[in-house]
């Protein structure tokens, strides 16, 4: 039997995770600057770190996976890189603005990374082996979607009025830490670092919208579903293209008779949208994300004039860095303080975009390679594999919906290709739903009388 004590940690618990479901979308806002930007959600983890220090456990055998990923291997890469890698003066020579942020210090920047990948951990951990989180999956849900509802409108506003009319920002400047101001963004990207940080909160909006049909009522499910795809539009993002795939394959993996002609043809009518619009003459934007930039950042170009190319470029260099550290890596979130070494180590010629002091690979499968080695990717695609094979074994067993199952194996496809184009490994707003399934997969079946506020 639990005591009062115990019972009341759990709920507290219980209240963070809510809190961390709102605040989720609060990356470049409400930061508190240490050097670095400690993000809203980042205290929250903090505070579930703290919670769970006098009963540590790993939940799963998919959070056994992740403690590799992120606390095993980055602590071996952190040692290789103290005793045979770091290099200050080069870099400090070559960046001499970096010396200004205690964030890109060679010698304090990699435990500071390496405390963010720990709180990664404890978050999914903690989502994932809670009882209460999962007695209360849909209200979390729920919250999650409200927030991202406020953010886009927000969003809305901000473009319409700030971007358009020059209407003043409803965010002081104090409170705001994002690297594009409304004023001077032609796309909307929520209170996100870019777009294709944003599009990755909304496309989990729209996967729970279209298969968790019972958290609302129909009418006021398509008006978020249509609200959602609105402000995907809008991002302009490429990335939108790893939702689209994910659906397609989904459908050819798991569906049969109408609900794989569905999907197909969904899939099949957002590119036509796609395809159309690019060549509107009025949506340049629109034309560049969907055309030159996938084209260049797939095959690549002898300059670096667009994101495109720099993402293509940067990727290249994440792999030369990769080849001399190929086991462990550089350490996590440590490639931006080598990835000059190898600039001109391709055939690209760097033109208007350059290497930056804080910039990694743009791609989070070479940032990864690069700074955990084959060892820390084979640990992801482990998880990845895992998950799948999870959500396989518990549908077969009849202990999840067949909607419970799409989610699932839509939002992993999903994860896995959007990581082409979001790179920040470390934060949690990556993983914090794909923990909430986890959670799921760990309870259903074996927790009776499941009140998941249906």
């Amino acid at each position: 039997m639990m005591g009062t004590s115990g019972i009341s940690i759990c709920r507290f618990r219980f209240s963070v995770i809510l809190c961390l479901f709102f605040l989720i979308y609060y990356q470049q806002i409400f930061t508190i600057h240490i050097g670095g930007s400690l993000k809203i959600y980042e205290c929250l983890l903090v505070v579930l770190l703290f919670l769970s220090l006098p009963q540590p456990a790993v939940s799963d055998g998919i959070c056994f996976l992740l403690f590799f990923f992120f606390v095993i291997c980055p602590f071996m890469g952190l040692i290789l890189y103290y005793t045979e890698i770091v290099n200050p003066e080069g870099y400090y020579y070559r960046f001499p603005e970096a010396r200004q942020w205690q964030r890109f210090n060679p010698w304090i920047a990699p435990i500071l990374i390496c405390f963010y990948d720990l709180l990664n951990w404890v978050g999914f951990n903690t989502i994932s082996g809670s009882e209460l989180v999962y007695k209360n999956q849909n209200r979390l849900i729920r919250v999650f979607i409200f927030s991202g509802v406020l953010v886009i409108l927000y969003s809305f506003y901000a473009h319409m009025m700030v971007y358009r009319f020059g209407f003043p920002d409803i965010i002081p400047d104090f409170l705001d830490s994002r690297n594009a101001r409304p004023e001077h963004e032609p796309r909307i990207s929520g209170f996100s670092a870019e777009p294709g940080t944003f599009i990755f909160l909304l496309a989990w909006m729209l996967l729970y919208l279209i298969w968790k049909k019972h958290l609302f009522q129909n009418y006021v499910r398509w008006a978020l579903i249509l609200l959602v795809l609105s402000a995907i539009m809008m991002t302009s993002s490429s990335a939108i293209l790893a939702l689209v795939f994910a659906f397609i394959f989904c459908g050819f993996l798991c569906a049969s008779g109408l609900v794989l002609r569905r999907m197909i043809l969904s899939s099949l009518l957002v590119c036509s949208a796609i395809f159309m619009a690019k060549d509107h003459p009025d949506l340049h934007a629109m034309r560049y994300a969907f055309g030159e930039k996938i084209i260049y950042f797939l095959s690549g170009a002898r300059h670096t004039n667009d994101s495109g190319a720099m993402r293509h470029y940067t990727s290249r260099l994440g792999i030369e860095l990769l080849r001399d550290y190929p086991v462990f890596g550089v350490g996590s979130g440590n490639s931006y303080f080598h990835l000059w070494q190898y600039e001109f180590a391709t055939e690209t010629i760097p033109t208007i975009e350059r290497i930056s002091h804080s910039m990694p690979p743009q791609n989070a499968h070479a940032k990864i390679l690069a700074e955990r080695g084959f060892l820390g990717y084979g640990f992801l695609l482990a998880f990845f594999f895992s998950i799948v094979m999870k959500f396989r074994r518990k549908r077969r067993e009849g202990n999840i919906s067949s909607s419970d199952f799409f989610l699932g194996i839509t939002s992993s496809m999903m994860f896995f290709l959007m990581m082409f184009s979001v790179y920040p490994v470390y934060s949690f707003f990556l993983w914090i739903n794909t923990a909430l399934l986890n959670n799921q997969l760990n309870f259903c079946g074996t927790v009776t009388g499941d009140s998941r506020n249906e």
